[in-house]
């Protein structure tokens, strides 16, 4: 515990106490704000200035996908999950089907490198392309 009873989070230590002692709440937003740093650590491969706010806003928008480790990466390779991308695009963003398809298709090229794409990052990134960030 720090001053004022406040746990640091920057202490590993500290926050495997958190776990074990069952403290759920310091748990969870331990957690949260773990998976949201790596998050914005991967985002910034490929932009370097990231909206934090926007990027918080789709983790919560997206925090049920994300529980599964499988529905947590997308495929670029199978087509549907791209059409599922798409209409996500479009439903979510406002974005018309061409705009959509260019996005995700574009998206889908730069992050070609990366085996294992993240959801959160490939969505931050197709809002990013659409200059869309807002809309999340």
């Amino acid at each position: 515990m720090g001053k004022g009873g406040v746990v640091n989070i920057l202490n590993p230590l500290i926050t495997l106490k958190a776990l074990r002692c069952g403290c759920v709440m310091w748990s969870l937003i331990i957690w949260r704000w773990y998976k949201m740093t790596n998050d914005l650590a991967d985002i910034k491969l490929y932009d370097p200035k990231p909206d934090e706010d926007a990027v918080r806003r789709l983790r919560r928008r997206l925090a049920l996908v994300m529980r599964n480790k499988d529905a947590s990466l997308v495929s670029t390779s199978d087509k549907k999950e791209l059409e599922r991308v798409e209409k996500w695009t479009q439903k979510a963003l406002g974005a018309n089907e061409k705009n959509a398809k260019n996005a995700v298709s574009k998206v889908a090229e730069m992050m070609s490198g990366d085996n294992r794409k993240s959801r959160v990052i490939f969505y931050y990134c197709v809002a990013k392309q659409l200059n869309m960030l807002d809309k999340i």
